[in-house]
């Protein structure tokens, strides 16, 4: 196994159980995590040490997920339920996880919640799973999150139980995949109701059209006019969006198609990637919503006021 000095392991089967050592070295696995990376992680994503580890404990999870396995048919219909209600799996909850569609809705998962991109399920991949689906539940169920989804009940197309869903796959993206902080997250998600009420096929409003759904809107990465749920409207990125969504057989519509498109920023693109990195540093929600208004989103009307007063109603909520 050729690994060297990943993530603070000399050696490249040190940390792994007695039964993976014997495996690794019985089968005779050259696993080289560089290639790993190149291969079968986010394309073209600079890996730190960390999440080189990270990679190799996930490629070992898969490549001994048939060894003394305890997963049963219905811990498999578990997944596939979770997977459902978080909107990366619509096929039949039958407890087969190598079917076209499981194996597309777990690598879809793994995308938008930086996991190595395998198409299988693995501890890592469950804990994450579980993590997310907890949140998401939480949130969905807060009793007033009322308060949060009445800031926009003034469309005539504005339904409680829709972005009520849509906040709460939100929330969960950004507080389990991004690692946000509660005050972080209400900074952002202050910015995205503020420009599209968590829809992720909004389009941005124009004289004659006010609405939370644009469902007519033919997608035109050229045309100047927002879309979705942060309003990518400069060519380069909604040409992102249209790539990630296709690499994952969605649409631009789809959340999380969003998410990994918002992931992808965050890693490739320099001023995206700095602006992220700097308000991870700061747990407020004033510097949070100040650095998502004008280093990421960066709109025309720099409405922090606005912003600002939602982050701290999500906040009040969310806490």
């Amino acid at each position: 196994m050729n690994v060297q000095n990943v993530g603070g392991y000399q050696t490249g089967i040190d940390y792994l159980p007695a039964a993976g050592k014997n495996i690794f070295e019985r089968e005779n696995v050259n696993f080289n995590v560089e290639e790993a990376t190149a291969e079968k992680v986010n394309e073209g994503a600079i890996k730190t040490a960390e999440q080189k580890t990270q990679d190799l404990k996930d490629a070992y999870a898969v490549m001994t997920s048939g060894v003394n396995s305890t997963r049963t048919t219905n811990d498999n219909k578990t997944v596939q339920r979770r997977l459902t209600q978080l909107g990366f799996y619509s096929g039949s909850v039958d407890g087969n996880l190598y079917t076209d569609a499981s194996k597309k809705a777990l690598k879809n998962f793994q995308r938008v919640y930086g996991l190595a991109q395998t198409g299988q399920i693995s501890n890592m991949v469950q804990d994450k799973l579980k993590a997310a689906i907890s949140c998401y539940r939480t949130t969905a169920s807060k009793s007033d999150l009322g308060t949060i989804t009445s800031m926009v009940s003034g469309y005539s197309d504005f339904k409680e139980s829709e972005i009520r869903d849509y906040f709460a796959k939100t929330w969960a993206f950004f507080r389990v995949g991004m690692g946000l902080t509660v005050r972080q997250a209400s900074g952002v998600l202050g910015n995205i109701m503020a420009e599209s009420g968590c829809i992720p096929d909004n389009a941005k409003d124009t004289d004659t059209n006010k609405k939370l759904h644009d469902k007519d809107y033919k997608y035109n990465v050229s045309d100047g006019r927002g879309y979705g749920l942060i309003q990518w409207t400069i060519q380069k990125r909604k040409q992102l969006l249209k790539d990630t969504s296709s690499q994952m057989g969605l649409s631009v519509s789809d959340i999380n198609a969003q998410f990994a498109c918002f992931r992808k920023e965050t890693e490739r693109d320099d001023m995206t990637k700095s602006a992220w990195k700097t308000l991870k540093e700061h747990d407020m929600i004033d510097t949070s919503t100040g650095i998502f208004l004008s280093k990421i989103e960066n709109p025309k009307v720099q409405n922090f006021d606005e912003r600002y007063s939602k982050a701290k109603i999500i906040y009040s909520v969310m806490k």
